[in-house]
Order: C-alpha cells, then structure tokens, then sequence
C-alpha cells in the first residue's frame, strides 16, 4: 500500500517569507505537480495534513483558488486517488464551506477518531487543529487487526518543532492515545523533521511551496508493507 502524504499546501499564498525578506510563490502549481506525482506514482490514496487553503483573514479565498483545488481533487478521484484531509489553523469559514463542499461531494472525505482503512494494510486516523490543545482528542475507534496505524495532526509537537511553547509531546500522544499508533504525519511545522518513539516514527513534510528561505517543496510517499512505515521524500 502506498500513499501520496503533502501538508501546508496554502493554496492562495502569493508570497514566501517575511516582509522585506520575501518572495513571490505560486502554490497552484505545487499543488498540482503533488497531484502529478500521485498518479505517477500509482497511489492507493492521498492524505493532506492540514492548511489546503491559505485563507487569508483579509482577503478569504478566491474562486479561481478554490476552482483550482476542486479541479485537482477531480483528476485524483478520476484516477481512483482517494483525497483524505484534516482542518489546519488556515480552515476559516470560507475554507471550511468549500472543504464542507467537497466532502459532501464525496470528493475529500475528512479523517477523524474513526479508522479508514486503505488496502488492507493502514487505517488512517485523523484530528483537526485545535487553538488549545486538548489531550481529549485522543479517543479512537479500534482499528481492525493486523493493520499499521497512522494518526494525522496539525499542531506544533515536541520534540520534532523548535516552538519552545509546543502544543503537546509525542510521548504524551503515544501515552494518552485508546489505541497502538505506527505512524504520526505532521502538518503546521513547515520543516522536514523525523522522530521515533517507543515504536513510532513521527514526521512532518514541510510544504509544497518554498514558504521560508531553508525550506525544499516536496511531497513524500509513505509505503506499508507488513505492517512497516517507510517513506520517501520527493522535491517537487
């Protein structure tokens, strides 16, 4: 089983960096050199760890934005991709009604405490981004037997984030969580890093566009095979 895992696409993004430091951007076409490579690559499924759109405060999403999301979602599911997601802190209420749309479309389904289970080999869970975190949230489903677990998040997490302030440790997730979980995959922390624990591998995939300056585009696949994680990072 392999998927397609991209994060921080922040669709509508004009620019990288900060300020006098920055840089023009064009996320749609990450977004859709991400959405290539899944069909290259032949996935089982998609699965977007949170921010699709940008959303900015002042400005929402513009249609052509949300068009351009719609249409790449559209040629995934033609080629059979299921596109899975979890709401980032960018959801506000315009990104929310449009990933609503979706949804109910039948187009992105939302991961949350129930298991989806893909080719019999992972079951995907998934928690939205919560503005204060909420060790609750960690109640899942118990997944069917003989399957590895991947859990998506959106949320600055110790030791893989170098907030000083972090939401939450992945030692408490591990602990505090109703069920065993193989996989951690990280949205929100726009850096390549890699943890293991007790068992766990904990990564995050950066962007697919280059929002600060140390920061390669990429995607990466994530192979199961009995029962183990791998993963490969691709630069787009």
């Amino acid at each position: 089983m392999k998927l397609l895992y991209l994060t921080d696409t922040h669709l509508g993004k004009q620019t990288g960096g900060y300020k006098k430091n920055s840089w023009k951007i064009d996320t749609v076409a990450g977004f859709n050199a991400a959405i290539d490579l899944a069909i290259e690559q032949g996935v089982d499924a998609v699965v977007h760890t949170g921010d699709i759109f940008h959303n900015d405060a002042m400005n929402g999403i513009p249609d052509s934005i949300e068009e351009a999301c719609h249409d790449g979602i559209t040629e995934l599911a033609n080629a059979e991709n299921p596109f899975y997601f979890i709401y980032g802190n960018h959801a506000q209420k315009k990104g929310l009604v449009c990933l609503e749309q979706f949804c109910g479309a039948g187009l992105a389904p939302h991961l949350c405490s129930r298991p989806v289970v893909i080719g019999d080999a992972v079951a995907l869970y998934g928690i939205d981004y919560q503005k204060s975190w909420d060790h609750g949230q960690l109640g899942f489903e118990r997944p069917p037997s003989g399957v590895a677990t991947l859990l998506c998040m959106h949320q600055s997490v110790a030791p893989l984030t170098g907030n000083p302030n972090p939401d939450c440790h992945l030692q408490e997730i591990l602990e505090e969580s109703t069920i065993s979980m193989d996989g951690l995959a990280l949205g929100h922390l726009h850096t390549n890093a890699e943890k293991k624990l007790n068992g766990c591998s904990a990564f995050c995939g950066g962007a697919i566009e280059q929002l600060t300056s140390d920061l390669e585009p990429s995607v990466k696949t994530i192979t199961v095979e009995k029962g183990e994680i791998r993963r490969e990072r691709h630069l787009l």
